[in-house]
Parts: structure tokens; C-alpha cells; sequence
């Protein structure tokens, strides 16, 4: 299984949207990163109903043809152990979650080094970690950032 772990691209300040859609050069990153990964096919992106999220999420099933779902346990501080477990179970080859930090350093510290609090790698907006499970062994195959 391959696993696709997105950090939305940047959103405009709380202080000009509560909301915080993306800002025009956040729409810029996201695009950047899915046009990179354009050849990619998760069968689903889940996103974590925010905002920023949903709107990185679509730009990334527009490159991809992959359906979008929002999900819980994806919000900046949920338990990244929630999804490890989801992922046990999951039969699919390609699966892409975007999220939020620390949510997506955590998940990636804990699918390869088996511990959430080591961070692994840094995610700047619209990066893209590229994870591969073999039995039960996660490996971080890939990174991309604008």
C-alpha cells in the first residue's frame, strides 16, 4: 500500500478569514505539487473538513481522478494512532490523507519510527510524504514540497 500524507497548502490569516481558505499562493503550492504527482492514483483523499484542507484536497482530485471524503480523526491535534489502525485494516493500493501539522509529522513518526513524537521530516505547506507499507513495516519512500 502506498500512502500519500499532504499538509494543505497556506491559507490567508485568521485575521482576514476566520475560515482561512487558501490564499492565491497557497492555490499556487497545492497545484505545484499536484501537477508533480499528477501520475499518482489513490483511490480516495480524505481530508479533514477544514477548509485549507478541502480546498488542497481538491486541487489534488482534480490531478488525480481520486474521489474526496471528508474524515475525522485528520484535525491538527488528533491521535495519528487512529488512522495507523484504519490503515491496518484498509485493502486498498493508494490512499491520501491531507491534514494539518503537527497531525501529519506525528503520523509520519509513528508509521516509521513507531513513536509520533519523532519528527521524522518537516512539512511546509503543500508537501507531500510518500509512505510504502510492506507486512507491517512503513518506509518513507519520497517527499515533495514546492
Amino acid at each position: 500500500m502506498k500512502l500519500y500524507l499532504v499538509r494543505h497548502a497556506t491559507p490567508v490569516s485568521e485575521d482576514v478569514d476566520s475560515q482561512r481558505p487558501l490564499s492565491d499562493s497557497g492555490f499556487l503550492e497545492a497545484r505545484k505539487s499536484a501537477e508533480a504527482l499528477s501520475h499518482i492514483r489513490p483511490v480516495r483523499i480524505y481530508h479533514s473538513g477544514k477548509l485549507r484542507a478541502l480546498q488542497t484536497a481538491e486541487v489534488f482530485s482534480e490531478a488525480t481522478g481520486a474521489s474526496l471524503e471528508q474524515a475525522d480523526g485528520l484535525k491538527p491535534n488528533d491521535d495519528p494512532a487512529i488512522w495507523a489502525e484504519r490503515l491496518k485494516a484498509a485493502v486498498v493500493p493508494e490512499v491520501m490523507l491531507v491534514g494539518h501539522l503537527p497531525y501529519m509529522a506525528k503520523m509520519v513518526g509513528l508509521l516509521v519510527k513507531g513513536d509520533q513524537n519523532d519528527l521524522v521530516m518537516d512539512f511546509a505547506p503543500a508537501t507531500v510524504a510518500i509512505l510504502e507499507n510492506k507486512g507491517d513495516v512503513w518506509g518513507l519512500k519520497g517527499t515533495f514540497s514546492p
